[in-house]
């Protein structure tokens, strides 16, 4: 079954690959203008709605790290350990469990929340050249103790 890829897909797409400067988080490789070969990688599967659009479960890698990741989950439950922390993943893992549907405001909302967040980080990035910026998930969003 594919998943329908939204609006907010796309927004926060760019927000976790502006988030790590346009680096691969897993190999350090700098796609900034190259993004078509940076991907969004989910920790937990997009199919988990709660966190489909949380800052704390995705990260940004490279097509080719992402695509060994894909193939290779038992290495990616590893290195998400490794580099998130024990605690995130197993908090995300529980989290993902929990049933949920946006109402069509909420999900508006959450737009347009991913796209002030997207904007501010634009203007940080070109004050402060740093490598990585956080954004701020949605107040309707888990906030969680691990990483």
């Amino acid at each position: 079954m594919k998943i329908k890829k939204r609006k907010h897909d796309a927004v926060f797409s760019k927000l976790v690959r502006e988030r790590a400067n346009y680096c691969c988080e897993a190999c350090g490789v700098n796609k900034r203008h190259e993004t078509a070969t940076l991907d969004c990688a989910h920790v937990m599967s997009r199919r988990s709605v709660w966190l489909r659009w949380h800052p704390k479960n995705a990260v940004s890698l490279c097509r080719g790290c992402h695509m060994f990741y894909t193939e290779h989950p038992f290495d990616w439950s590893d290195w998400c350990r490794e580099n998130l922390g024990a605690d995130l993943v197993a908090e995300l893992r529980l989290v993902s469990n929990q049933r949920v549907k946006w109402l069509p405001k909420v999900r508006e909302d959450i737009y347009k929340h991913m796209k002030v967040e997207l904007k501010c980080m634009n203007e940080r990035r070109t004050k402060y050249d740093s490598k990585r910026l956080e954004f701020a998930q949605h107040d309707l969003m888990h906030d969680f103790e691990g990483g």
